[in-house]
């Protein structure tokens, strides 16, 4: 029985490919060996067979080549002290100022203010998602007593209304 390899890099696996195509196999039975090997960490077998079209037209790098395309998410910390210091000086700050102010994209000020930072919008206010025990208990026992003592007026209310209705005519 063949040995199970469960992590990989696609690096392993197109070098793989290249040493299979070399011998002369298809793309059919290239793909089968990497699936005995590889399991459910295989690449599929459309990609298989597109590694062995760019071996077959001359290619002996392994590594995918730099290329245009959707840019990479700004993950420098530069850019969360920077979004962290524009939404403390006014926390009115719209998503779109701070987009033009840090020359991001929209999606990417929105993931960094709720994922990264941790901020969510209050009453048109963004402010960051922190409550201390403090804070948690109060906000608990308020609930609690609201409802507790709206309960009691909502029931006291139907059964005065209950009291003094008449028999419905229809019954």
């Amino acid at each position: 029985m063949a040995l199970v390899i469960t992590s990989s890099t696609v690096e392993e696996q197109q070098a793989m490919i290249r040493f299979l195509f070399a011998k002369g196999n298809k793309v059919g039975k290239i793909h089968s060996e990497l699936v005995g090997v590889y399991r459910k960490d295989c690449i599929d077998r459309t990609n298989a067979g597109r590694w062995c079209k760019m071996f077959q037209d001359g290619r002996r790098i392994l590594v995918d080549e730099v290329r245009s395309g959707r840019p990479v998410f700004p993950s420098s910390s530069s850019i969360f002290d920077e979004i962290d210091n524009v939404k403390r000086e006014n926390r009115r700050t719209t998503l779109n100022e701070i987009k033009e102010r840090c020359n991001i994209s929209y999606g990417s000020a929105w993931d960094i203010l709720h994922e990264k930072l941790g901020y969510r919008k209050v009453c048109s206010r963004w402010v960051p998602e922190q409550l201390s025990e403090q804070h948690t208990g109060c906000r608990m026992a308020c609930s609690q007593n609201f409802c507790s003592g709206s309960t009691r007026k909502v029931i006291s209310v139907w059964r005065v209304l209950l009291q003094e209705m008449k028999p419905w005519p229809y019954t």
